[in-house]
């Protein structure tokens, strides 16, 4: 999309409430699980909104465009995000010989809303996932970790953003620390 800008614009105000609670065995050791909802209002929230003139690039056709390429301007508006990350772990196994395996994630969802346009917010992550199993023995430290976005369909349609499907991301990690030296290896979209 091409961009207006707008020297009219305000700052953005945004007020926030959230609150964190956290569970976890009482040593602090063996597993932990916590919860983080947010909402956060945006007075004077930058977006964007179809450009308006008398120009051919922001005539009728730049209005009613859905698939193609667009001009907008910048914009003050309101809007609102809300959303929730939860997060966790468990020590699955401590093992003299076979050492020390965790299991942890984090969960996210975020939606956002232009409150005059009942319009989606752009650029806004779906719901997804991490989820990653970590073994530690001796000065070895080795990570496989797993990313899983689901579909995006809460798209802006100010701007004309494509809805993408769901995909999952695997990556393999092994460290190495002896004395002052530290080596990292590894292999990132499996």
């Amino acid at each position: 999309n091409g961009y207006v800008g707008n020297l009219d614009l305000e700052p953005e105000i945004a007020n926030t409430l959230s609150a964190t609670a956290n569970w976890h065995d009482a040593g602090q050791e063996l597993w932990e699980v916590e919860i983080t909802p947010y909402l956060t209002y945006v007075d004077d929230f930058i977006d964007a909104q179809r450009c308006i003139s008398d120009t051919r690039a922001c005539g009728p056709a730049n209005q009613t465009a859905t698939d193609s390429f667009v001009y907008l301007q910048f914009v003050n508006q309101n809007a609102r995000i809300h959303g929730m990350d939860v997060s966790g772990s468990y020590l699955a196994l401590n093992h003299r010989d076979y050492g020390r395996y965790t299991v942890s994630g984090v969960v996210g969802y975020t939606r956002g809303e232009n409150r005059k346009t009942d319009d989606n917010l752009y650029n806004i992550m779906p719901l997804n996932a991490k989820l990653s199993l970590e073994q530690r023995v001796g000065n070895w430290t080795n990570v496989l970790e797993a990313q899983f976005v689901a579909d995006k369909d809460a798209v802006s349609a100010v701007r004309n953003e494509i809805e993408t499907a769901s995909y999952n991301v695997y990556s393999l990690r092994s460290s190495y620390v002896w004395k002052q030296l530290h080596i990292d290896v590894g292999i990132e979209n499996l």
